[in-house]
C-alpha cells in the first residue's frame, strides 16, 4: 500500500515553509536597511573628514600678521586668515587671504583663496559648520554632515604653527575685492 500525506500534514508542512520564508525575507530586508544606513554613515564621515583635512591644511600655516588676523566671520560659520606665498630666497612674498564660509542654501562649505574670483566647493550635505576661537593658537571646529541622519563631528581642535604676532607692514594681501566672496 502506498503511504501519502494526509491534508492536515501538508497544511502543517505549508504553514512552517511561509513562516520560515517570512522570517528569512525579514532578515534579509533589515539586512538591506543596515547596509545602506552604514553606507550613508561612511559617505558623512568620508565628508566631514574632507572638511576637516582642508581647513585644517590651510589653517596651519595661517599668519597672525598685523594686517591679516584670524577672524570669525558670519556668525563663526566661516573663518579668514592669511597664509604666507614664500618666495626662492624663503621670505614673505605676499600675504594670501583665504576665508572657508557655509552657504546655507545650498548646504555647502565654500572655499575663496587669494585673487581667485571663483569660490571653491569644498564639501557638500553640510548641516552646519562652526568655528570657534580657544585662543591665539587654538581653533575648535564643529560640523554636522547630513539632514535625516545626521553625523556631528564636535570640538575639533586645529593647533596652528604661526601664532606669534609678526608685522606685515609693506607685505601685499592677495585678495579678491568685490564681488564673489562672503
Amino acid at each position: 500500500m502506498k503511504k501519502s500525506f494526509t491534508l492536515i500534514e501538508v497544511l502543517v508542512a505549508t504553514t512552517i515553509s511561509i513562516i520560515l520564508f517570512e522570517i528569512a525575507v525579514t532578515f534579509l530586508i533589515n539586512y538591506d536597511k543596515f547596509f545602506k544606513l552604514n553606507e550613508i554613515r561612511i559617505r558623512q564621515q568620508e565628508e566631514a573628514k574632507k572638511v576637516f583635512l582642508s581647513v585644517s591644511e590651510l589653517l596651519r600655516q595661517a599668519i597672525n600678521a598685523t594686517n591679516c588676523r584670524i577672524n570669525l566671520i558670519q556668525n563663526n560659520t566661516g573663518i579668514e586668515f592669511c597664509i604666507p606665498n614664500i618666495t626662492s630666497n624663503n621670505n614673505i612674498g605676499s600675504l594670501i587671504k583665504v576665508k572657508f564660509f557655509f552657504d546655507q542654501t545650498n548646504n555647502t562649505l565654500l572655499k575663496k583663496e587669494g585673487i581667485n574670483p571663483y569660490n571653491i566647493t569644498i564639501a557638500n550635505n553640510i548641516k552646519d559648520i562652526y568655528f570657534y576661537k580657544e585662543n591665539n593658537s587654538t581653533v575648535l571646529m564643529n560640523i554636522t554632515v547630513g539632514k535625516d541622519n545626521e553625523f556631528k563631528f564636535n570640538n575639533y581642535t586645529i593647533i596652528l604653527r604661526n601664532f606669534t604676532p609678526i608685522s606685515s607692514e609693506g607685505i601685499w594681501i592677495e585678495e579678491q575685492i568685490g564681488e564673489g566672496g562672503t
